[in-house]
Order: structure tokens, then C-alpha cells, then sequence
């Protein structure tokens, strides 16, 4: 138990003195050298990308987690992803295992020394309006990016009765482009909510990473609803597949 906690401890360091460093030293450094927003915005999720692969490879090194995931998702472009969110790791893992990849994270965020700088330099903040959002998101999706979001807006526990965000499925039928939804699942419960560090507990847990049906926003054209009926059917397949 002792030993688990030092070796996760271990990758909280490397996760926060890494990302002061991309934040402070190497992004700015990247965006001096790139030629425009979008070459510096790839380069710099590249980097992202493999350092969190990295991470992710030590904590199943370590056997504080093992993920068993569907080989295609590091095959996904130009996505809208939505993802269950068990976990406090689950966008590591995401982002680890799928390039090109943004996600929409709380404004609050952004009062963290560690992470600003990263949420500045990529990310979409959920303080936007819903018009700024949906044009910047749509601009990411155009270039190449996919953009993942927790559409419950927090972490829940197995059974939780979850309210779907209704983000994804606006930004799906503003821009036509489709979302795939992951089903994230641990064999145990794993930094919730409601669990610090010091409750890592004595098994390695098993995260399972699954890729369910594609929702194509442009299919329900053809049942003559209204746009709030689209959403919120689209909605209530997001919430039945994760």
C-alpha cells in the first residue's frame, strides 16, 4: 500500500514539474519556431501526447493500473468524443492514447499554477459562451483536432443517475461532425470524488476503455424534429452508452 502511494506520488511529480515546464518553457519556445496557431497547436499536443503515454506506460509498469482499451482509439480523427468519467486520470489516459486531441475543462482549471499555462496554450475552457465555444471547437474539429468531453461535468461513481451536458450534442449539429462515446470503466473504484492518494488500495486496477456506436447528428434529419429534439435525443444515447 506504502509503496503504491510513493510510486504514484512519483508520477504526480512528473505530471506537475512536467507541465510547469510545457506550460512556461517549452510551449512559448514552440510557438516562437511554428509558423502559424494550427502547426503550433499539433506540435504541442504531439507533446502532450507522448509524455502522457509515457506516464500512463509507467503507472502499468508499476501495476497501479492496467488498461485494456480497443486498439482503434488511437486511430479516431476529426471526433467529438465523450467519454464516461470514473476517475481522476481518465483524460491522462485519453490523451495518451489518442493524438490530436483537445478537451473542454472547467474555467476553474485556470487557477492552477501547474495546468494554466497548458489550458492556455490548448485547451477550451467551459467559460466561453456557448457561441465562442461552438465556433472554436468547431475551428479545432476543422483542423484536424478531436475534442474530448465529460459530458456528466464531473466524476461519478458506478450506477450514479448522471444529468448529460448538453455541449457535445450542440457542437455535434452546429458543426455536423460526429461523436464517438467511450465507456470508461475500473475494476475498483479509483481516485472518485471522494478518494484522496492515500486510498490507492492494494489492487492493481483495471481500467477498461470501450468504443461504443458512433452518434451521426446528420441521421435524424430525416424524422423532421426540431433542433431541441435532436439535442436531447442525442443526449439520451450518449447517456445509455456511457
Amino acid at each position: 500500500m506504502i509503496v503504491r502511494i510513493i510510486l504514484f506520488s512519483f508520477a504526480l511529480i512528473f505530471f506537475s514539474i512536467g507541465s510547469i515546464l510545457l506550460g512556461c518553457v517549452v510551449f512559448p519556445v514552440v510557438k516562437i519556431f511554428s509558423g502559424n496557431e494550427k502547426l503550433c497547436k499539433k506540435r504541442c499536443t504531439d507533446i502532450i501526447n507522448r509524455l502522457w503515454y509515457i506516464l500512463v506506460k509507467y503507472l502499468n509498469f508499476t501495476k497501479i493500473i492496467e488498461i485494456e482499451y480497443d486498439k482503434e482509439i488511437s486511430q479516431i480523427r476529426n471526433k467529438i468524443i465523450v467519454a464516461s468519467h470514473p476517475s481522476f486520470i481518465d483524460i491522462l489516459v485519453l490523451i495518451a492514447l489518442i493524438p490530436n486531441s483537445l478537451c473542454l475543462v472547467k474555467n476553474s482549471i485556470l487557477k492552477n499554477f501547474i495546468m494554466r499555462n497548458i489550458v492556455k496554450s490548448l485547451y477550451i475552457t467551459n467559460d466561453n459562451s456557448v457561441e465562442d465555444f461552438l465556433l472554436e471547437s468547431e475551428k479545432a474539429l476543422n483542423d484536424g483536432f478531436n475534442i474530448i468531453i465529460f459530458p456528466t461535468g464531473k466524476r461519478v461513481t458506478e450506477g450514479e443517475d448522471v444529468q448529460i451536458h448538453k455541449g457535445a450534442a450542440k457542437l455535434s449539429i452546429h458543426s455536423k461532425f460526429p461523436i464517438i462515446p467511450i465507456k470508461i470503466t475500473t475494476s475498483e473504484p479509483f481516485l472518485t470524488k471522494n478518494q484522496s492518494i492515500f486510498q490507492l488500495g492494494k489492487n492493481t486496477v483495471k481500467f477498461s476503455l470501450k468504443i461504443q456506436k458512433e452518434i451521426e447528428p446528420m441521421s435524424f434529419s430525416d424524422e423532421n424534429l426540431s433542433e431541441i429534439s435532436i439535442r436531447n435525443k442525442i443526449c439520451a444515447i450518449i447517456k445509455e452508452h456511457i
